[in-house]
């Protein structure tokens, strides 16, 4: 699918609404439901639609047997945070998992988010901010996430790249730039995504309505952001991004039509192709012992493919328990938002 149709049903809104952004953001692609969901070494979670709530579950990638499952009232799911399908929300430490809420409006006036244990497969809290925001990208550690905020109802494309301090529930003052070119206007959609192995950086291809495109770099360690304009690219296909070694691809199938050096942010049109060395072994899940009980702390233990008992275990869930207590951001109890 080219860019220009996957955009399509979007520009008219730009082009009505006027108006442009900082930095890169938006619009945004929503949430997963169901699906691939995310992955995180050698497990897989997946947020499952419900009567009257949400389940998310723990699944082990290898065999398809369920490990554990947490439920939450209200419409959740998994971040999705390009167009190609790509999601996000477990940090690269496999501590803290962010499910977004599932919203009919574009402009909401309340924005949460749950913060689930995936050891334990429990909520932890709801974060709850005032007005339009978004999921984009986690710390390697948990402690921050990174959120595009929407800053006009009426301009579809005028937003900020925001960091939230998730030990201090705290929104950090001032948006993320790029210090090189603060004052530089920026537009577009976030088309594809590739993150390297380490979690620190997440990069974004964005495509402009005048068709070009750049990449969004964003050091969610340090909370620093590069934006890359591209050469223009010829390609029929909407490219996608791949992190190789100390280069960033652009790539059309398998071919690399640029190359953005990971260090210097250089650009290189038609690079040669890196030399391919043996693949890493699947970070095995010992490292975090799958959780085996629900958060009411009702045993669990499946060894069964989940594609069997993924239906039957959200109506039971959500049915039969009710969420846990707690929650500190925005006074909102875990597993139980409030009202919009």
């Amino acid at each position: 699918m080219s860019a220009r149709t996957a955009v399509v049903a979007v520009t008219a809104a730009v082009l009505a609404g006027g108006g442009t952004a900082y930095a890169a953001g938006a619009p945004v692609a929503g949430v997963s439901v169901g699906g691939a969901g995310v992955t995180w070494g050698a497990l897989r979670y997946v947020a499952l639609e419900a009567p009257k709530g949400t389940a998310v579950a723990q699944i082990d990638r290898a065999t398809g047997t369920v490990n554990g499952f947490a439920a939450l009232r209200g419409a959740w799911g998994i971040p999705q945070v390009a167009f190609d399908g790509s999601t996000a929300g477990i940090s690269a430490g496999g501590q803290t998992l962010v499910l977004a809420q599932n919203r009919q409006v574009f402009y909401p006036r309340h924005s949460r988010f749950a913060l689930v244990n995936p050891v334990k497969m429990r909520v932890d809290r709801i974060v709850t901010l005032p007005g339009a925001f978004f999921f984009d990208a986690i710390a390697p550690d948990g402690s921050r996430m990174y959120l595009i905020q929407l800053t006009s109802p009426r301009h579809v494309l005028r937003y900020a790249v925001r960091a939230y301090d998730l030990r201090h529930d705290r929104l950090v003052p001032g948006a993320i730039v790029d210090t090189t070119e603060p004052d530089e206007r920026m537009t577009g959609m976030p088309m594809a995504r590739a993150t390297s192995a380490d979690g620190v950086w997440a990069y974004t291809l964005y495509y402009k309505p005048t068709g070009a495109y750049f990449v969004h770099a964003l050091n969610t360690q340090a909370g620093i952001a590069r934006c890359i304009d591209l050469p223009p690219l010829r390609s029929q296909n909407t490219p996608r991004l791949a992190v190789d070694g100390g280069r960033l691809d652009v790539l059309d199938g398998g071919h690399a039509l640029v190359a953005v050096d990971r260090a210097t942010f250089g650009v290189t049109r038609s690079p040669e192709p890196v030399a391919q060395s043996a693949p890493k072994p699947v970070k095995p899940a010992t490292s975090q012992a799958p959780a085996r009980r629900s958060p009411d702390g009702a045993p669990v233990w499946l060894a069964v493919p989940a594609g069997l008992v993924l239906a039957g275990l959200v109506l039971l869930v959500v049915r039969r328990r009710r969420p846990a207590r707690g929650g500190r951001s925005g006074g909102a109890a875990a597993g139980a938002p409030s009202g919009p």
